[in-house]
């Protein structure tokens, strides 16, 4: 699958460069689907800053927040394992 950025929920299995311009995000949920603990997420905004991270502590871990930011730019720069998604505005 690749990532798939239609719709209000982005879902992305591929670390990449997202979004450049200013976007809203509402919340994050990661599903790991990971064999072992360790696997891990990372997403910036396109300064560089995390704005986002996760470690699973082990197999099929799920993570998820609400939060309302505004960022200019949107990078996954590390997803070890499953899906990510992002709820936009």
């Amino acid at each position: 699958m690749a990532n798939d950025l239609t719709g209000p929920v982005w879902i992305i299995d591929t670390p990449a460069t997202l979004y450049t311009k200013l976007i809203l995000v509402k919340g994050i949920r990661w599903v790991s689907k990971a064999a072992v603990m360790g696997d891990d997420v990372e997403i910036k905004d396109g300064a560089g800053h995390v704005i986002w991270t996760s470690i699973a502590t082990g197999p099929n871990y799920v993570e998820a927040d609400s939060m309302l930011r505004i960022v200019e730019g949107l990078v996954v720069s590390v997803l070890d394992s499953g899906k990510l998604y992002l709820e936009l505005r």
